[in-house]
């Protein structure tokens, strides 16, 4: 018996049943591929650079911003669960502004201070 790889007995067989060869990639398409990966690459590593930059102007993305009310003593963030499913979306995107005027809307979900 004789180790052959998995490739060698495709081969083989092809030639048995007539089947073509493998194609061999051209030089010509190996360089077109990888201009296209090229061109991918800085496609992807310009759409980071403006994520991060944007990033880093933006101080107060909402996460920022929850944070933000969280810590101020004068103001009380409602149960989550009293929440409209309906206006949670819109709440994550802009806390400080939607927040408050869910107060206004629904003055029940103001949490009694202890």
């Amino acid at each position: 018996p004789t180790v052959t790889s998995c490739s060698d007995e495709i081969r083989k067989l092809n030639k048995e049943f007539g089947e073509p060869q493998e194609k061999k990639v051209k030089r010509e398409d190996e360089i077109k591929i990888s201009k296209v990966f090229g061109k991918m690459d800085d496609h992807v590593t310009d759409s980071k650079k403006k994520i991060e930059k944007s990033k880093s102007s933006d101080e107060f993305s909402p996460l920022r911003q929850l944070q933000i009310l969280k810590t101020s003593p004068d103001f009380n963030i409602p149960d989550p669960l009293l929440v409209p499913r309906d206006k949670i979306g819109v709440i994550l995107a802009n806390p400080v502004r939607e927040i408050p005027a869910l107060y206004i809307q629904r003055p029940e979900l103001r949490l009694p201070e202890a």
